[in-house]
């Protein structure tokens, strides 16, 4: 994170006139991230998977949803990990921001926090598309590296991309930033809804 980060998400809630984030209110906020953080990841290796199936890949054995536990879950769950760790920035008060990211990453646990955790940590410094990257390479190693290996990691980038956007906006909408969260949206385009 940015030595400026706390200063700029300090600025942002004042121009916002964003509601206050009190300690109490972390397990709140959390359990609602992780319900909507949830059916994100569900989509991304669902339309992965879906557009592996329509280029002819053989998908057997690979599952169309993560399961609990799985190494997948566990790197989708690191990923949304990094994403809303890096932007919570912009609705906690400094002194906050640990006990939300330990709060989420217990309620992110899943069996094999060792895992999600080991990923998120690995990719805390990555920018956006080496975030990105990171994990289409993970997920195609996961799946058995299914060829094209160029157009099946071009694809799984672009999906990665759009699960940041959305956990990004769940991150603006979980602390009541309703503007936000449809501008972030809105950079899906159609694909948003």
């Amino acid at each position: 994170m940015s030595p400026l980060s706390p200063l700029i998400g300090g600025i942002f809630r004042f121009l916002r006139r964003l509601p206050r984030v009190t300690f109490d209110q972390i397990p709140e906020l959390v359990t609602e991230m992780d319900r909507r953080l949830e059916p994100e990841r569900e989509a991304f290796a669902f339309a992965s998977w879906s557009v592996l199936k329509s280029e002819g890949v053989n998908v057997l054995g690979i599952p169309p949803v993560p399961e609990v536990g799985s190494e997948l879950d566990s790197v989708l769950r690191g990923f949304q990990l990094a994403v809303v760790v890096r932007f919570v920035s912009s609705y906690l008060e400094r002194s906050l921001s640990p006990f939300f990211e330990e709060a989420l990453t217990d309620r992110l646990d899943n069996g094999e926090l060792q895992a999600i955790a080991q990923f998120r940590d690995s990719c805390l410094d990555d920018g956006d598309l080496e975030l990105r990257s990171r994990l289409a390479q993970e997920v195609h190693r996961i799946w058995g590296a299914p060829e094209p290996r160029v157009r099946v990691l071009g694809g799984l980038a672009n999906g990665s991309a759009a699960l940041r956007i959305m956990s990004q906006a769940h991150v603006a909408g979980v602390f009541g930033d309703v503007k936000m969260e449809k501008i972030i949206t809105d950079r899906l385009g159609p694909f948003s809804s």
